[in-house]
Parts: C-alpha cells; structure tokens; sequence
C-alpha cells in the first residue's frame, strides 16, 4: 500500500468518526430532543449510534467524541458529565466491542442484547452515580429512570442500526 492510499484511507477514516460525532451531537442538544437528553429523565435519541462500533471499530471514537461534544451542554453537571459521561460511554462500548468479537464469535443479536444489559444497568450505574453526587438525588431512582430510558433507547438502535446494517454495508 503506498503512502497516498494510506492517507487516503486516514482521511476517510477521520472523516467518518467525524460525520457520526456530529450526528450524535445533533441528535443529543437539538431542541426539542435536548430536553430529555440530560437529567434524572434521560431519553438520550443519540445513543442508537452506540451499535455502529460493532460493525466498525473506529465508531467506538465518532461516538465517544459526539458524546464528549454533547456533555459539555449538559445543564449543571457539564464539568463532571464530560469526563464521567464520556468516560462511562468509552469503557461501555470497548467491552461490548470485546464481548462481540471474542464472547460472542461476531454474533450480532446476542452482542446487542449483552450490550442493551451491560450499558443500561452497568453504564447508567455509574451515571446515576454522577447525579447523586451532583444533584443529591436518591440513586436507585436514578438508576432506574436513566436505566429505562436507555435500554428503551438502545432497543429502538438495535433494530434500526440492525437493519440499516442488512441494507447498507456498515463495515467499511
């Protein structure tokens, strides 16, 4: 491969992780979809695009950088949600990435049911953990209105990412 090729590749590459950052910006503090993007009552639309790292690894970062973008709108808590928001949607999609390729053979279906689990209950604990210390709310409510929200969230991404990719080829 020469050095044209590579840094086409690069650009293209970037140029992707890129457009799906800005779309999940878009998708997180465009009004009216801001207004339960944030808070105790999260319904974070942006977070069906956490199923495209498993088709491709470099989503894992178009992801985590719209979300790290996105939290910096975040009503009263942007200082502590860009580094614990961002940093709790990195670790989430690095595990569900890891248990698609190595858990789950590249099994799609189980791989997004495991990741529905792993992010609502194990992701929004560490979330609803955030707005206890912030804002002194009980935290198993919070866990559980933040976890509702986005498994119902990331049910709705699995179909749709689900079935974009059998018509569109998500891995190149």
């Amino acid at each position: 491969m020469n050095t044209q090729s590579t840094q086409r590749f690069a650009a293209v590459d970037l140029a992707k992780i890129g457009l799906v950052a800005a779309i999940y910006v878009v998708l997180t503090v465009t009004p009216p979809l801001n207004n339960l993007a944030y808070g105790p009552l999260q319904f974070r639309l942006s977070e069906i695009l956490n199923f495209l790292p498993f088709y491709n690894k470099r989503y894992i970062w178009g992801v985590t950088i719209g979300c790290f973008l996105s939290n910096f709108f975040s009503p009263n808590v942007a200082a502590v949600d860009v580094i614990v928001g961002t940093a709790q949607t990195l670790i989430c999609l690095l595990i569900g990435v890891w248990l698609f390729e190595h858990v789950f053979q590249k099994r799609y279906l189980p791989s997004f049911v495991a990741f529905i689990i792993l992010d609502a209950v194990g992701g929004m604990a560490i979330i609803a953990a955030e707005l206890l210390l912030v804002y002194k709310d009980p935290f198993l409510l919070m866990w559980t209105t933040i976890g509702a929200g986005e498994a119902a969230v990331l049910i709705v991404g699995a179909i749709i990412i689900g079935l974009l990719g059998k018509k569109i080829n998500l891995t190149r």
